[in-house]
Formats: C-alpha cells, structure tokens, sequence
C-alpha cells in the first residue's frame, strides 16, 4: 500500500513519469499516449481543485459533484488505457502473424 497520497502535481506522479518515459516509447501509438496524457492531466486538475475547496461555504452537493466528475474522468482515464493495452495485443499478434507468413 501506499504511505502516502497520490502527488497532486501532474509531474511528480509515477503514473506521468510511466507515461512520458515509456508509453510513448514502447507505444507506437502517440495520439493514444498524448490523449492518455491530457485525459490524466485533467484528474490531476479537479483532484486539485477538490482538495483546495475546503470552503464551509461550498455546499455538500457541489463537493459530490465535483467527486463525481473526478470518478468518470478517471474511468474514462482507465477505459482509454485499456484500449491502449488492446491495441497493442492486436499490432502485436499481427505482427507475429505476418512473421509466420514471411518465414
């Protein structure tokens, strides 16, 4: 388990070291990787805002909201990873496919 939170920055998270050192090296999928990246640039900014609206004032309902749009950013975030992963397998068994056809 983690000892301590998740960094809020963008650029000191391990998920964005991942993702600028080795998707986009080991992915020859760059629109992918930089929609990935956008896509996680936005979690970190509304999880920045969330923990900076500490406000008495900010109503209970808001905070649910903003809660809840952070949880489909982040779902989308995953969907979008796993369609990376998918993509991958497939170039990867076409790969392979056509190497048994040529050898």
């Amino acid at each position: 388990g983690l000892s301590s939170p998740p960094a809020l920055d963008t650029n000191k998270c391990r998920f964005s070291n991942w993702l600028d050192n080795e998707c986009r090296t080991f992915f020859d999928l760059r629109q992918e990787c930089q929609r990935i990246g956008e896509l996680h640039h936005e979690v970190h900014e509304m999880a920045e805002q969330l923990c900076a609206s500490e406000q008495p004032e900010q109503s209970e309902a808001l905070n649910q909201q903003q809660v809840d749009h952070l949880t489909a950013r982040s779902k989308h975030l995953l969907e979008e990873l796993e369609k990376l992963v998918e993509h991958s397998h497939q170039d990867q068994t076409t790969h392979e496919t056509s190497n048994q056809i040529v050898h």
